[in-house]
This record gives structure tokens, sequence and C-alpha cells, in this order.
């Protein structure tokens, strides 16, 4: 039974024709779960001498139409036999379709090559899978080998593995987490894994927060290995779609080019504290997921652009000496209604007086909103904690500010400080430079890149700016790409930060919405929480080769967004 139903996009537009909704209902209407979600209810029945089956009974309930095992223990699952398994599950109309089941090779084995006695286990593993009614068998852990001929030799053995499996009618695959991302020698493990292991043999059970956690991104390994991935662990931090860390929506809009044919929601925590009220939220997320479908026509919004993203074209107009109106023009034909500057330098905007700059955007139809500017201290300024000089720096470029228009001043990298008294000291030095900017009408901001997300001491570094910065002076830019590399939750600072966040760099790897590592749906459903006010497009880069289709495609997906509000000014 497939367990990804998706409505055709010809029956999608049908229905929007016909009703005129640019919402579809589109979602996953089978969905399994892994039973190590529900580990802790599963044990406490086993503690207390009882089977599983109140857990199916309810999991069933929910609409889950199939289970994942965990709890293979060389002879039962969950203290049933494999016949018994089986028909605990059809009583409650669930698919036992696959299990978690491994058996780890020694340090000796890795090394030597040799596992012919770990094989043996492996036949009778594989006959109680069958047993159970299993059509899958899932490798789920491995340590990340020391050498490349220690990595050869676990695929070989995922290989052997698998070809006993196609023996036994049963398909086998493997489970990253995140260390699979890391390299072995000059390799990255999980890509050695997929390219030195048989197709027909091995597949990869892709789990979705542990990619995105290892800093790639789900959607280029759909593209780079079409059809290795036959199930995908949809997983997120807790609960489905809340974290703002997992792309669903480009996962989806991807998943046929990866082969996906299995879901399987997989929980680490809940975030209030029932596993079983995450497992509910989880597949409602799942079965409701169209609702996010993006509309057929944009609508019109008030989104920005980082002119850092079009550094590279703005920069040969510039040094040709060109007028780079023509290039605004383009900007504001695509749908951006503002900029972020990222230009300032000697009193001037890439070249122009402040005036001049304004008149060029009013002239182009966009507000000049913001600008990344800054005053690095040295290092004995950092240390002593003396901002004398640049707080001289500072009053001109804040006049500067004013005569351009702009509403916000965005301070937008710094280096990690060795010791919580330095980062005193740059709370100290923000909070001066935000006292300037209030008493010139201009809000003062912090942007943030991965590394903040570390530690200072024992202190993380961004918590450590939020807390110690005067929330009437400084406020922070929250860049959503960055703060998922740096591992964090952008909607989980929202709720820990309410209101401080006037500002949202709204990035991806790319273009926005297309890599599955930013979950776009529910950062912008929680930016009231986070007090924003404007969003700003920024792109590091293109997967064309041309940044002015990527700034237009990022705002274009927005403009279609339904999640994304008309205006966030306050």
């Amino acid at each position: 039974m497939k367990l990804v139903k998706l409505l055709s996009v010809p029956v999608l537009l049908f229905i929007v024709a016909c009703t005129g909704n640019t919402h579809s209902q589109k979602g996953l209407t089978d969905v399994g779960i892994q039973l190590y979600s529900v580990r802790e209810p599963i044990q406490a029945l086993l503690d207390e001498g009882k089977t599983i089956h109140p857990i199916l009974d309810t999991l069933s309930a929910m609409g889950y139409t199939s289970v994942e095992a965990a709890g293979y223990d060389g002879e039962k699952f969950y203290g049933m036999t494999p016949e018994e398994y089986k028909a605990a599950c059809v009583q409650y109309n669930l698919i036992p379709l696959s299990s978690h089941t491994g058996k780890l090779l020694s340090d000796e084995q890795y090394i030597s090559g040799e596992y012919s006695d770990v094989m043996s286990w492996w036949d009778k593993a594989i006959a109680d899978h069958k047993a159970a009614g299993m059509e899958y068998i899932v490798y789920p852990w491995s340590k990340l080998p020391a050498t490349k001929a220690e990595l050869q030799t676990f695929c070989n053995y995922l290989n052997d593995i698998g070809e006993k499996c196609n023996e036994q009618g049963v398909k086998f695959g493997y489970h990253n987490h995140t260390h699979e991302f890391e390299k072995v020698e000059d390799v990255r493990m999980l890509d050695y894994i997929i390219e030195n292991t048989d197709s027909d043999k091995v597949f990869i059970q892709m789990d979705l927060i542990q990619v995105v956690l290892g800093g790639a991104a789900p959607v280029d390994y759909f593209k780079k290995y079409p059809g290795r991935f036959a199930m995908l662990h949809v997983k997120d931090l807790h609960e489905l779609g809340q974290s703002g860390m997992v792309g669903f929506d480009a996962i989806y809009d991807n998943a046929e080019i990866g082969g996906v044919k299995y879901n399987i929601v997989e929980i680490g925590t809940s975030s209030y504290g029932d596993i079983l009220g995450t497992a509910k939220d989880c597949i409602d997320y799942l079965t409701t997921m169209g609702m996010n479908t993006l509309a057929p026509k944009a609508t019109p919004k008030e989104v920005g652009l980082q002119l850092y993203s079009v550094r590279e074209p703005l920069g040969r107009h510039l040094n040709n000496g060109e007028s780079i109106a023509p290039m605004l023009d383009s900007i504001a034909a695509m749908g951006y209604t503002s900029v972020e500057a990222a230009g300032y330098g000697d009193g001037k905007f890439y070249g122009m007086t402040p005036e001049e700059f304004k008149q060029m955007l009013d002239n182009s139809g966009l507000q000049l909103i913001s600008s990344h500017t800054s005053r690095l201290l040295s290092p004995e300024e950092l240390a002593a904690g003396d901002f004398t000089e640049a707080m001289e720096w500072w009053k001109q470029c804040v006049a500067d500010h004013k005569a351009a228009g702009v509403e916000y001043i965005v301070f937008p990298w710094m280096l990690v400080p060795d010791s919580k008294e330095k980062l005193d000291n740059l709370c100290a030095y923000f909070n001066q430079i935000g006292t300037l900017c209030a008493e010139n009408g201009i809000k003062f901001g912090y942007h943030n890149h991965a590394h903040e997300f570390g530690k200072v001491d024992d202190e993380v570094m961004y918590d450590y700016l939020i807390n110690n910065t005067n929330p009437d002076l400084v406020f922070f830019q929250l860049d959503v790409y960055w703060s998922m590399m740096g591992k964090a939750s952008a909607v989980e600072y929202f709720k820990k930060y309410p209101g401080r966040f006037k500002l949202l760099h709204i990035k991806d790897k790319l273009e926005v919405g297309q890599s599955g590592m930013v979950g776009f749906d529910a950062i912008f459903n929680n930016a009231s929480d986070a007090g924003v006010e404007n969003i700003i497009v920024e792109a590091e880069g293109s997967s064309y080769g041309d940044i002015m289709r990527t700034v237009d495609e990022s705002v274009d997906y927005l403009l279609r967004a339904p999640f994304v509000n008309t205006s966030y000014a306050k």
C-alpha cells in the first residue's frame, strides 16, 4: 500500500478553478509512525506486563495507517512473536510496514572487512521480519568510520544485507542522523554510502530534521540522487511544522524526484510533555499540509531586498561608472517595495550622498528602509570597554542615515569574543549606539549569523546579547537561515523573547522556499510573537548562476505564500 497520496496537479487546478479557493486541500492521506516516538508509554505498558495494544489502538484512531517497529530483540517484537505482532497491527488496521533493526560491526570487523559471522544473525532477523508481515528493514544507525577503507567495509556490509533481504522479498535501507554529513578523509559519509551501495539493494530513509541539522538541503539530495529515498522520516524538533527548521512544502514539492513512497513520522520529544498529543499534532499537520499551497497569482505585499544579494551586478555597474537606477527599477518591478543597503562608507551610499541615493530610490518606487553598517571595535577598545572614538564615527553615520530617510540601522556581523567580560562590553556598546539612534528617530539592531548560537564561557552568545541589551534601544534582525544553520529554532526564539525581532532576514540556502531547510510557514505564522515590523529577503547565491532570477523567484514565493501578510508595519 502506497503511503504517499497527494492530489495530482490537474486535479488541484480543477478544484481551484471550480471553487475559487487558492488554498488547495493537498495533504498526505496515508502516514506511518515510528514506534520509537511513543517508546515511553510503550515501555510503561511492558513494565506492567501488558501488551502494546492500547498504543496501537490510539495511533490508529488518530489516523495513522502503518507503524515502523523499533523493538526487535533478535526473537520478538515488543514481547510478541512476529506472528503476534503482525496480528496486533492488523487488529487495529495498521500495516506493520517496517522496522529499525541492525547489527553493529565491531572495530575489528570494520578494519578487517570480515563479518561473515554477523550475516548468520541476519538470516534469522530477515525471516522474523518477513513473518511479521514487514516490507522493509531499515538499518537505524552507524558510527562515523575512522577511514575511507572502513567506510567501504560498511557499504559492503549494507550491500550484503540488502542482497539477503531481496532474496526473501524484503527491501532494505539505511537511516541517517547528522554525523553522516561529516567527512571521512575527503568524502562525506552519506554521499559515499549512496554512491557505493547498489540502488537495487539499499535505499536511504531520509530523516528530515537530521539532514537539516547536518547543514544539508533535503531537496538537493533528492536532485543529486533521484529515486534513492523510498522513505522519509518526517521529523521536526518537536511537533511537525512548528520550529521553522524544516521546509515541508519544498520537500513534498520534490518528493517524487527523490523516489519517496512512504512517510513515517518520528518524534524525538514533545514541546508540552505529551508525546501522544504531539503524535496527533503531527498527523494533523500532514493531512492539512496543502493549506499552505502557493496561490497561482501574486498578491502585492511589503517585502524588502538586502542589496548585498545583488552586490555583483550592482558592483559591475558602479565600477563601470554606470547608474544603478535601471537595477533598482528591475527590483521594484519584481514586487519589492523597499531595500536594505549594504554599501555605506565615507558618508555615502554606493558612491552617492544620502540625499542622492534616497532620490534615486524614490524614483524607482522603493523605500530605503534600513542599512547594514558597522564600526567594529579594535581588540584594545573591546578589552577596555572604551567606545569614545567609535561613537564619534557613529554620530556622522547616524546623521547620514537620517538624511537618507533610513528607519533602521543594523549591525551586520562581529567576531565571537573570547570572554564574557568582552561580551558585556559589546552589549554596552550596542546600548550606546541604540541610544544615539533613538535620539535621531532611528531604530538600532543586530543581525545574526550561525556562530552567535555557540557559547562564550557558559553562555549562548545570542541569548546573552538579547538578555543584556535594552529592548527599547536594541532589536534583533533574525536571519532565519543562519539561525537554522546554528541549530536554533526561529519560532522558539520568538516565543522565548517576544517582541525583540523587528526585522527578519528571509533567507534560504539559495532561492527562498526551495531547499527544504527552512520552515517558512511556521516562521510567518509566529511573526506576531516575534514583533516583526518588516521582512527583508537576502540571497547568498543562485542555483542558476543568475542572482536576479533568484531574487525574483524569492519574492514571488513570498507574494504567493498564503501565510505571509500583506504588511507587518505597526
